[in-house]
């Protein structure tokens, strides 16, 4: 296939200026070429030339050390160059995606991620979405990084797949080696470690990395330990030995410190191995969330025991006391001591962690490894579509191979949905008698067959008409299934259309003639039974008799049915007429029905002078009791009414005191306008006048009772005095516009009245209110 490799614009490939995304393209690239040709697009260097073929691979650098400026000319070259490409594998730039797709629609884009790229603030979401649409199969070198892609993009879980990173075996050699014992004596006796205990870092020097806190560990680390010495390989960037604020003051620290520190600044990548060699462990203090630093994979082939962080995808290649310890608080200087502290103080289990990783190493993590990872990604999206092709094909042979098989199951399954259509009767018998015809057994005589031959044939035919009688059973076995099933859903659709009649009646006439019809329909004539004469007319008659009660208990049902509605009926027409004389007896306000309420309570409340029937039956004493129920509950909503008018007067009657009170003026003229208290008079007299009839005499002396009666009668006429005085002086206040000057007498019968006022009696009150409602005209 034809490759073309893109890489990042930061560093040049091959690794000659370091990098970790260079270095894993440099290890996989010597087994890739093998079998395919390999184009590697990428950044500029002064050292390099702009085209290249080395070692069977093209190399083609262009210009650009930001990703706008680079995407512009990997453009350029993509539309200049000759080349058709099988894939395209873009290393960590999700944002040159997109445009690659447009120049190379045809090919399988596969991208390779080493860092975060997919964050937000690195990648907009629309872009990014479609970033996962147009590729293939995206690469990661750690769970950590998958993961934090389907966090942004569920919908590119399927593409993901991690391949982790490799080292080369051949360079980084086991610390027990010769070769490593070697490269260890020769750099201790050059910095002046001949004795020590090294501990090594290796890395970029940024607040990220946080060798900050490793250094700062190492004074306490140094009571415990005073033979241990530090070394601090890195610089700020790759071949960048510039010194930042940070490395400053990272250097100030390691100053200080009672042990010796080696600084190495940049070191070329061919010479790392060396470092590795002459250490004793190493240690990774990074403080980001790092997507997993290759300097494991370097520790791990030196056979160095690994203190590193837990922080993103580091633990991953670390199983915990076997091949390194994780660190839960990286900011924590103090267990980086404790960790530390353990290891050097146990030679034997440096020694088995650091074998412990080497084998796991050569076990998991070598470049041939991450090579066949590689390959069976470009493979496996390559030939997507012949594979989907193929199975299609091979797919069409299954069906060509049984195609016999699948025309008989078709044929059975035509067979039935032809069967399940015929619901109509008709349609019904006349396939009915199709089967027959296809399984009638003709009536002729059997000839034998002549010859050998004959026989064999005769046999065939046989069998094609077993087959035939056979496939033509049960062809009116599923016939009977579907009649005794269209049978039983004709019953279910029956009962439930007379079920819905049934609750569909609820308008009186409809339901009248409902019964009308139940009663037909369960009619028993009154006519004179037959016998039957023979044992078929017996049995004719006893399925009659059964057809006849089956409908007689089902219209029995029909009819309880029935007698539900009616009851249900009436009782909703009983609840609507008590609510409709609720309604009629509250809406009666209007002062003309007030008064007329009034006339009923007063007869309602009269106390007839005749004489008590007592009830002849006891339906009428029940009838009686009644009538005093209603008449107790008239009095009490009378007595309500009585109430009301009485706190009226009482109104009127104090603001008649105040308007008294307020005047004291004496000399006011003693008499009115003699017309209209002879009126007054007059009106008073009529509405308590009592009919001359002839009384007469008791037969003995008046009781106590009588003589109660008799006071109660003068305290009624003292208190009318009082009220036409006092409806008098209203009326002449209106007439004059003044005050009214009292008399002494007149002072006299108002205190008795308002005495008398509060044992005022039911017959007072009407009086009074009759007497109002006549001088305000109601009546």
């Amino acid at each position: 296939m034809k490759v073309l490799i893109i890489c990042t614009e930061k560093l040049p490939v091959p690794a000659i200026r370091g990098g970790a995304i260079q270095t894993y393209i440099d290890g996989a690239l010597p087994v890739l070429k093998q079998d395919h040709q390999i184009t590697v697009l990428g950044r500029d260097d002064e050292a390099l030339p702009a085209d290249e073929v080395r070692e069977g691979i093209r190399y083609v650098r262009v210009g650009g050390s930001i990703l706008e400026a680079y995407r512009e000319n990997v453009v350029q070259f993509l539309q200049s160059d000759q080349q058709s490409y099988d894939i395209i594998h873009i290393f960590n730039r999700p944002r040159l995606v997109n445009k690659v797709r447009e120049l190379a629609p045809e090919a399988k884009i596969i991208l390779s991620m080493h860092n975060d790229m997919f964050k937000p603030e690195k990648l907009r979401a629309e872009e990014g979405n479609l970033v996962v649409q147009n590729v293939d199969r995206i690469i990661t070198i750690s769970e950590y990084i998958g993961q934090t892609i389907r966090g942004f993009y569920p919908e590119a879980a399927t593409k993901i797949q991690t391949i982790y990173s490799g080292v080369d075996l051949e360079r980084f050699v086991p610390s027990y080696s010769q070769a490593a014992k070697e490269m260890r004596n020769r750099l201790r006796s050059e910095h002046g470690l001949e004795g020590k205990k090294v501990i090594l870092y290796a890395g970029r020097l940024s607040a990220n990395k946080g060798i900050d806190v490793l250094v700062r560990a190492i004074p306490d680390l140094a009571e415990k330990h005073d033979d241990i010495a530090l070394v601090i390989m890195g610089s700020k960037w790759f071949s960048n030995n510039d010194v930042t604020d940070y490395i400053a003051y990272v250097r100030a620290l390691a100053e200080r410190l009672p042990v010796p520190v080696i600084q190495t600044g940049f070191v070329a990548p061919d010479k790392i191995q060396e470092w590795f060699a002459a250490s004793d462990l190493f240690v990774c203090t990074s403080q980001w969330q790092e997507p997993l630093a290759r300097v494991h994979y370097e520790a791990m082939a030196a056979a160095l025991p690994i203190v590193t962080t837990d922080r993103g995808g580091n633990k991953e290649v670390i199983e915990p006391y076997k091949n390194g310890i994780i660190v839960e608080n990286p900011a924590d200087s103090g267990e980086f001591v404790q960790h530390l502290s353990y290891l050097l103080s146990n030679p034997s289990v440096r020694e088995e962690m650091g074998r412990y990783g080497r084998s796991l190493a050569e076990k998991h993590y070598t470049w041939d490894r991450v090579v066949s990872d590689i390959l069976s990604a470009w493979e496996q999206v390559e030939r997507a579509e012949v594979l989907n092709a193929t199975s299609l094909n091979e797919t069409v042979d299954d069906v060509k191979e049984g195609q016999w098989q699948q025309a008989e199951v078709k044929n059975q399954e035509s067979e039935q949905e032809n069967v399940e259509e015929t619901h109509a009767s008709p349609e019904l018998e006349m396939h009915e008698e199709l089967v027959k015809e296809a399984v009638e057994v003709p009536n002729e005589e059997k000839v034998e067959p002549e010859t050998e031959s004959e026989a064999e044939n005769l046999e065939d035919d046989m069998d094609e008409t077993a087959a035939e009688e056979h496939s033509e059973a049960n062809l009116e076995e599923t016939v009977d299934d579907v009649k005794e099933e269209q049978w039983q859903q004709e019953e279910v659709e029956n009962q439930e259309s007379k079920q819905e009649n049934v609750e569909e009646t609820h308008a009186p006439a409809e339901l009248e003639m409902h019964e009308e019809l139940v009663k037909e329909a369960v009619e028993v004539p009154n006519e004179e039974k037959v016998e039957p004469e023979t044992e078929s007319e017996a049995e004719n008659l006893e399925d009659d008799m059964d057809e006849t009660a089956a409908e007689e208990h089902s219209e029995a049902n029909l009819e309880e049915t029935v007698d539900d509605v009616k009851e249900e009926q009436w009782q909703q027409e009983e609840v609507e007429n008590q609510e409709s004389k609720q309604e009629n007896v509250e809406e009666t306000h209007a002062p003309a029905e007030l008064e007329m309420h009034e006339e009923l309570v007063k007869e309602a409340v009269e106390v007839p002078n005749e004489e008590k029937v007592e009830p002849e039956t006891e339906s009428e004493a029940e009838d009686l009791e009644d009538d005093m129920d209603e008449t107790a509950a008239e009095e009490h909503s009378e007595a309500n009414l009585e109430e009301a008018v009485d706190d009226v007067k009482d109104e009127q009657w104090q603001q008649e005191e105040a308007e008294n009170q307020e005047s004291e003026q004496e000399n006011v003229e003693e008499t009115h306008a003699s017309a209209e208290l002879e009126m007054h008079e007059e009106l008073v007299k009529e509405a308590v006048e009592v009919p001359n009839e002839e009384k007469v005499e008791p037969e003995t002396e008046p009781d106590a009772e009588d003589l109660e009666d008799d006071m109660d009668k003068t305290a009624v006429e003292e208190q009318l005095a009082a009220f036409t005085e006092i409806n008098r002086e209203e009326q002449l206040k209106e007439d004059t516009g003044g005050p009214v000057q009292h008399n002494k007498k007149t002072e006299k019968s108002t205190m008795s009245f308002k005495v008398q006022n509060k044992e005022n009696t039911v017959n007072v009150l009407l009086l009074l209110a009759l007497f109002y409602m006549r001088e305000k005209k109601w009546i």
